[in-house]
């Protein structure tokens, strides 16, 4: 089978009257044969991420199922523990983030409270 994974950003911007967009669109044919999606809960203690038994190249993505104005803040590194001012990736709200990466361990935090973090990962 071909394309199996299919990637799509898209960008949009608009005030005073200025408008801007733009998507882009990639299809992949998986060489490898895993994926791994999971709802983990990020407290205030770093721990590491779950991508069940995917090593190796992978697509990640991670999108918090917080509310959009909730103060808490995951914060993702490779190191632990997770410094929140250092952290190289930072998801507030409903907000998300996508890493292609071969790292096997990553680790998150939150600011405060707990947030219910989608973690999916495939297998390139």
């Amino acid at each position: 089978m071909a394309n199996e994974i299919r990637l799509t950003l898209s960008l949009a911007y608009s005030k005073n009257g200025l408008t801007l967009s733009g998507t882009t669109s990639e299809s992949y044919t998986q060489v490898g044969n895993a994926a791994n999606g999971t709802v983990q809960t990020i407290g205030a203690t770093t721990e590491q991420l779950d991508f069940g038994e995917i090593t190796g190249a992978k697509f990640m993505l991670l999108k918090s199922n917080a509310a959009k104005t909730a103060v808490e803040i995951v914060y993702v590194d490779k190191v632990t523990p997770v410094v929140p001012a250092s952290a190289p990736i930072k998801i507030g709200g409903t907000q998300g983030n996508f890493q292609i990466t071969a790292e096997d361990v990553w680790y998150a935090i939150t600011n405060s409270g707990s947030v219910d973090l989608s973690v999916l990962v495939v297998e390139v």
